[in-house]
């Protein structure tokens, strides 16, 4: 297999989703383009508001069975979930992976619940211990925002250090959106004023000592900008550590796939081959700093 386990379904396909948003057809396109690459093991479902569930299931071929997952952003109304599913997965042309949407109450989220499909919560980061124990309740996966269209919406080092540990335990899942485009953290391209962009690798080094009992490494890890320490530390662990990370750090969402992949493959060498040396996708409309922001 030309992916690790390290790696294996880690990006989820944000296409559509800012800065690059693409229109659905050319997002579809692509996303075919990753799922029969060298490198299709690292991709995970395809991401696509659930509004655009009809639109989607004329796109796709009944040989298509494309996992998608159908997001609800903050402030959308959850409550056209149940026919968006019935309405993607007719024919088998789209099979629904994830349904991503806010914490709510959870007389809102039983229909979604009931749709047997994995559901991930998006917390806040000003409520997240009360949040993630909602999602505990619920027994949902949780979900952060770790970047937006403002260099603002990147969240502080300890905000993401107490969501990483707070779903350690509770023994939730999480995934992660926006903002992970890089594999070591990085300072932000509006200047040092500014949070610096959190690193792939270096989330993954937080959740496996998160995972391993130790709180105080795993907000250390969240901080390092050495590479070769990070490329250590993520050598360094065993089989059974690497499955017990993922099982916790599920996925997280980017709008161009390749971009931390490549990064991934540049620090850990033989990681997931097979990438293209550019991103195939056109961002030209988009600024550099956009793209960070995504």
């Amino acid at each position: 297999m030309s992916t690790s386990a390290l790696v294996r379904a880690l990006v989820d396909d944000a296409a559509v989703f800012p800065p690059g948003e693409l229109p659905l057809r050319q997002a579809v396109d692509e996303h075919r383009r990753h799922r029969s690459s060298p490198y299709a093991d690292a991709v995970g479902p395809l991401l696509v508001r659930a509004t655009d569930a009809t639109s989607l299931h004329r796109l796709l071929a009944v040989e298509d069975k494309m996992p998608v997952s159908l997001v609800v952003r903050p402030g959308g109304d959850p409550q056209g979930l149940p026919t968006a599913v019935l309405q993607l997965q007719r024919e088998d042309r789209g099979q629904v992976a994830g349904l991503e949407l806010p914490v709510s109450d959870p007389i809102s989220l039983r229909p979604v619940l009931d749709l047997g499909a994995p559901v991930w919560l998006e917390v806040w980061r000003d409520t997240i211990d009360e949040d993630l124990d909602a999602v505990a309740a619920i027994g949902a996966g949780a979900k952060l925002r770790t970047g937006g269209l403002d260099p603002q919406d990147v969240p502080t080092d300890d905000v993401l250090a107490r969501f990483v540990t707070g779903c350690r335990d509770r023994s939730l899942r999480f995934k992660l959106t926006a903002g992970l485009h890089h594999a070591v953290r990085r300072p932000a391209a509006d200047g040092a004023d500014q949070p610096e962009w959190h690193g792939v690798a270096n989330v993954m080094s937080a959740a496996a000592a998160a995972v391993g009992g130790d709180v105080e490494a795993a907000r250390g890890w969240l901080a390092e900008a050495d590479r070769a320490r990070l490329r250590k530390h993520l050598e360094s662990l065993d089989d059974a550590q690497v499955a017990a990370m993922r099982a916790s750090f599920v996925s997280f969402g980017c709008c161009g796939v390749t971009d931390p992949l490549r990064e991934l493959e540049q620090l850990l060498p033989g990681t997931v081959s097979g990438l293209p040396a550019t991103d195939p996708i056109d961002l030209t409309s988009t600024t550099s700093t956009a793209k960070e922001r995504s």
